[in-house]
C-alpha cells in the first residue's frame, strides 16, 4: 500500500512538471491560426544581403528566401513582414525565443550545436563547401625541395565563419591549419584581401560573392571545390512550435532536392 502511495506521489509530481511543456505544445498547435488571426507572418533574416538568397535594391528585398517566405504568407493567407535586421544566427534564435519572429529564413545551415534550441525545416538547398586561397601565400608554404604536398597538409592560416558546422569541417579537412573565425563573410574577404589569412573556408555561394564583387580576384585567388563536404540550408522555428515545423515541412517538401545553386544564379532577382 505504501508503495502505491509513493508511486502516485511521483506521478503527480511528474504531471506538475509536465504542465509547462504541455502548455507549450498546445501553443505550437495554434501557431498557424495565430498568424492568420494577426494577419501577418513575421520572418527574421540577416541584415547582410547575399545573392541569390536575399537582394536589396532600392529599399526592396527580393531573392530565393524571400520567395519562400512569400509562399508561407500566401499559403496562410496573410501579409509577409520581412525583418532583415539581425547580425548573426544567435540573434535570430533570440528573436524566435522572444516571439519577435514566427520563423527564420536566413541561409541557416542545419547545425547540431543549435539543434536543441530550434526546429529545423527540411533543407531547401544543399551547398558544397569550398576553399579560396591566396595563391602566393600557399606557394610560400610549400617545402623547399618542391616535393608534392597536398594543400590539406600545409600549415595554412584559414579563416571561416564562427559556426560549429564550419569549424568542424575545416578542422577535419585541414588538420594542420590554424583556424581563425570571423563573424561574417565580409570580414573574411577583407582578411584574405589584406593577407591576414592564407585562405577562406566557406560555402559555394559565399565564395562566388568574392568574385562577383571583384572579378579581378580571380588573378590571385585560387578556388577549390570540396564536394565531399556539404551543408544543408533550412528554415528554423522555435523549439516548442513542433506543429508549425511539421506544417512548414509539408509546404517545402516539393523544393527539397530539386533546387540547384546554378539555377538560382540564373534568376534575375
Amino acid at each position: 500500500m505504501l508503495h502505491i502511495i509513493k508511486s502516485n506521489c511521483w506521478l503527480q509530481l511528474a504531471l506538475l512538471l509536465a504542465i509547462p511543456q504541455l502548455s507549450e505544445a498546445q501553443g505550437s498547435l495554434e501557431t498557424v491560426q495565430e498568424i492568420r488571426k494577426r494577419g501577418e507572418v513575421r520572418v527574421a533574416s540577416l541584415r547582410d544581403p547575399l545573392y541569390p538568397f536575399s537582394v536589396l535594391k532600392g529599399g526592396h528585398w527580393s531573392g530565393y528566401e524571400i520567395d519562400l517566405a512569400q509562399l508561407v504568407a500566401d499559403t496562410i493567407g496573410v501579409k509577409l513582414v520581412w525583418d532583415a535586421s539581425y547580425g548573426d544566427t544567435a540573434a535570430l534564435v533570440d528573436a524566435l525565443k522572444q516571439r519577435k519572429a514566427d520563423l527564420v529564413f536566413a541561409r541557416v545551415k542545419r547545425d547540431l550545436a543549435i539543434a536543441p534550441q530550434v526546429n529545423y525545416s527540411l533543407p531547401y538547398l544543399t551547398l558544397n563547401f569550398v576553399i579560396v586561397t591566396n595563391r602566393l601565400k600557399v606557394l610560400e608554404k610549400k617545402p623547399s625541395d618542391d616535393r608534392f604536398q597536398s594543400m590539406s597538409q600545409l600549415s595554412l592560416r584559414i579563416g571561416t565563419i564562427n559556426s560549429s558546422t564550419y569549424i568542424n569541417n575545416v578542422s577535419k579537412r585541414f588538420p594542420n591549419a590554424k583556424v581563425e573565425t570571423f563573424t561574417n563573410i565580409a570580414s573574411l574577404i577583407e582578411a584574405l584581401d589584406s593577407g591576414k589569412i592564407d585562405a577562406v573556408f566557406c560555402d559555394e555561394v559565399e565564395a562566388r560573392k568574392m568574385f562577383v564583387d571583384k572579378p579581378e580576384r580571380g588573378l590571385y585567388f585560387g578556388y577549390f571545390a570540396l564536394p565531399e563536404l556539404r551543408s544543408e540550408v533550412a528554415a528554423i522555428v522555435d523549439w516548442p512550435d513542433t506543429n508549425f515545423a511539421a506544417w512548414l515541412n509539408l509546404l517545402l517538401e516539393p523544393v527539397v532536392g530539386k533546387t540547384r545553386v546554378d539555377q538560382l544564379f540564373l534568376k534575375n532577382y
